[in-house]
């Protein structure tokens, strides 16, 4: 079920549920799994993903609001307080490439964006604005899934 909300209402990340694609899902677990493998030390840095990953309400691309965030998406973002804008893509470890603004899923800023909605803020660094920097998801400049139709 989406939550209907009225638009002068911010929404957090943590109010608002996770949604993503099986697709995405199975990448995900995927990358968890080898990454687990791969990298015990990582181990407390991929949880946080990990944590997005369960907690997601999973759909088909076909049923997938077009303004939420997916691997591939092209998201601008504002620094909340600040006013600092970006934009940037959400990819997968190896297209990552920060000269381009591709931050891999592993990135504290692309987990905090992915499978969230424009409009939700998002903490990246700690739990709320003080223990953190707080990003608002401004607009949705590519959805892969929306692309397909």
């Amino acid at each position: 079920m989406l939550l209907a909300v009225p638009p002068h209402v911010v929404i957090t990340a943590e109010e608002r549920p996770v949604l993503m694609t099986e697709e995405d899902r199975r990448r995900l677990l995927q990358l968890l799994q080898r990454e687990y493998r791969e990298r015990p030390e990582c181990r407390a840095a991929l949880s946080g993903l990990l944590k997005e990953v369960h907690r997601a309400d999973v759909m088909s691309p076909a049923e997938l609001p077009a303004d939420v965030v997916t691997l591939g998406a092209v998201v601008e973002l504002t620094e909340v307080g600040r006013g600092h804008a970006q934009t940037v893509a959400v990819v997968l470890p190896e297209q990552e490439d920060l000269s381009r603004n591709r931050l891999s899923v592993l990135r504290p800023l692309a987990t905090a964006i992915l499978g969230h909605r424009v409009g939700d803020e998002v903490a990246v660094g700690g739990a709320d604005r003080a223990g953190g920097l707080q990003f608002k998801i401004e607009n949705l400049l590519y959805q892969p899934e929306q692309a397909s139709w």
